[in-house]
């Protein structure tokens, strides 16, 4: 059954129209809750609010452009320079498999707006770029789209006859 706009559950033993509301949560839930390890929880997500909060502002104007004179491994890789901000240290380049969880590739750049990435073969990857500020605060990942594959017309290999 459903009780004012929340999923109810079988155990629900409260009247479908009450007044006032009732709430979702019973007295005896809170028993099992280990309260320091929700207080650490909720320091670890303040500490992460604030470092981003510090961050500089994430890439925007992304652009990835396949080379096809290199056989489509070497990718050119753009984005907007970010305006207003005279604390930045540069981008950092972030690679990972599409099956890997985790980033496997940091490349560090400078103050830059371009960037070709060589001898890869990204259509199985995730590339993205983030902002790192001069004290060392890391901008929330922008993800590069892939284009499309290449057109056999323009792949590179034997010429037709």
């Amino acid at each position: 059954m459903t009780v004012r706009g929340r999923c109810a559950s079988a155990r629900d033993d409260f009247p479908p129209q009450s007044d006032p509301p009732l709430h979702q949560h019973r007295p005896e839930d809170v028993n099992d809750v280990d309260f320091s390890y929700l207080r650490h929880v909720a320091q670890v997500n303040v500490a992460v609010v604030g470092s981003l909060a510090a961050a500089p502002r994430a890439p925007t104007g992304l652009r990835m452009t396949r080379l096809i004179a290199s056989g489509g491994v070497d990718w050119d890789l753009s984005w907007a320079a970010l305006p207003n901000a005279p604390d930045l240290a540069g981008y950092e380049i972030t690679v990972r498999r599409t099956t890997d969880p985790f980033v496997t590739r940091v490349v560090p750049l400078g103050n830059v707006t371009s960037f070709t990435l060589r001898d890869t073969q990204a259509d199985d990857l995730w590339l993205g770029i983030g902002s790192v500020d001069r004290e060392g605060h890391r901008s929330l990942i922008q993800s590069f789209v892939p284009p499309q594959p290449i057109p056999p017309a323009l792949a590179p290999g034997p010429a037709a006859h």
